[in-house]
Parts: C-alpha cells; sequence; structure tokens
C-alpha cells in the first residue's frame, strides 16, 4: 500500500474520469442523475435507516454521529456499498454527496488503499488529498467546464438551476470555470460535449445559453 499512498491532488486524472463518465453513459443533458449512475455500475446505493434495519439495528458503519460525514463508501468482496444519512438538505448537497462517492469509487480509491475506510488509513493531509480528488470528479461530473465554459452570461446561479447543486456548490464550479477553463483538460472536449448537450443547450427555455463567440 505504500507506493500508493497519495502525495499530491491529481485534479486532471479526476477530470478526464468525470468526463469518461458522462461520455460513457451516452449523459445529454442536465442535471445528471447520479443514482440511476450508481445503479448503472451496480454499485449498492441505500439511505442510513434502510442499513441499519437491515444489520438489525445494530449500527457498523459509525459515522452517524460525524458531522462532516454525510456518507460513506465500503469496498466488502468486490463490492462497493455507499451508505448516506437521511437528512441531507439541501437538495443539491445531497447530489453532490453522492457524485462525490462515486468519485471515491471510479477513483479507485478504497482499490488503492485496500480498506474499506481510507479515514482510518491516511493521515490527514493524505485523506484530504482523496477528498479533494473526489470534490474535482464531482463537480465535473455534475457541471461539466467543457459544456458551461462556452455557455453565454454564465452566473452561479444558472449553475445552481441547470445542475441541481448547492448555491456553494455554484459559486465553487463558476470560479473553476473563470480559473481553469482555457485549460486542455476541457479543450480538448469541448466541442464533443457541445455536439453531445447540443439539444440541450438549444431547446426549449435554453434557448438563452448560446455559446458565446
Amino acid at each position: 500500500m505504500g507506493d500508493c499512498l497519495p502525495k499530491i491532488v491529481k485534479r486532471e486524472r479526476s477530470i478526464k474520469k468525470a468526463q469518461e463518465i458522462l461520455l460513457e453513459n451516452n449523459i445529454n443533458s442536465l442535471p445528471v442523475n447520479i443514482e440511476l449512475l450508481f445503479n448503472k455500475y451496480g454499485y449498492t446505493l441505500v439511505d442510513y435507516a434502510t442499513a441499519i434495519e437491515y444489520c438489525g439495528g445494530v449500527d457498523p458503519f459509525k459515522f452517524k454521529d460525524i458531522d462532516d460525514c454525510l456518507a460513506s463508501t465500503y469496498l466488502s468482496n468486490n463490492r462497493y456499498l455507499t451508505i448516506y444519512k437521511n437528512d441531507i438538505k439541501p437538495y443539491g448537497r445531497f447530489v453532490w454527496t453522492l457524485a462525490h462517492e462515486l468519485g471515491h469509487i471510479v477513483l479507485g480509491h478504497l482499490e488503492d488503499f485496500d480498506e474499506t475506510d481510507v479515514r482510518k488509513t491516511l493521515s490527514d493531509n493524505q485523506y484530504l488529498i482523496l477528498e479533494k480528488e473526489a470534490d474535482a470528479f464531482a463537480a465535473e461530473l455534475l457541471a461539466p467546464i467543457a459544456l458551461l465554459k462556452n455557455i453565454h452570461g454564465l452566473t452561479p446561479a444558472m449553475i445552481q438551476t441547470m445542475c441541481n447543486v448547492s448555491e456553494e456548490a455554484s459559486i465553487y464550479i463558476y470560479d473553476n470555470v473563470k480559473k481553469f477553463g482555457h485549460k486542455n483538460v476541457y479543450a480538448n472536449v469541448e466541442y464533443l460535449f457541445f455536439e453531445r448537450f447540443f439539444d440541450f443547450v438549444m431547446g426549449g427555455e435554453r434557448k438563452r445559453f448560446l455559446p458565446s463567440r
């Protein structure tokens, strides 16, 4: 495991993985249905109350009272189980939480560290690196910059409405569009994303979201 210990945030890798998920699942509109993606990949997703009921009232997960932990993902017998708290609000925060956990799975975090709970395995700094990678994945999956960078007059409020994310997340994504939108990791798929999402961008009320010239 030592060779896999994270030293830096692999942000670009996380973004490319999110882009890959969007493209291979032929996603062509927003918001992205995260629960459907869990189902497509065969990852079990269940709320905390249901999980505890299934366990006969016993709590083997030990994260209910951890305020900053809204969900947790476990790997057992080559199967992933993601459990989320029942009271995650607003809805945008719930969506982000599930996308974040999906990021941990598809980025191989649990496989790389061979533990069902990486929190117990890594230092605080190493764990923070994985959290930032999962956040980078979640942001790109829910609000692909390759698409958003070409929306004329883009605002955080527009991102919040289109992508079903929280106000906090919409500001984070908007800042990323401005800071990183020029990078090759987005430019390389820019035309492909606009082509894929063309009907969404041009359809109905979204005719105002025209690509900037």
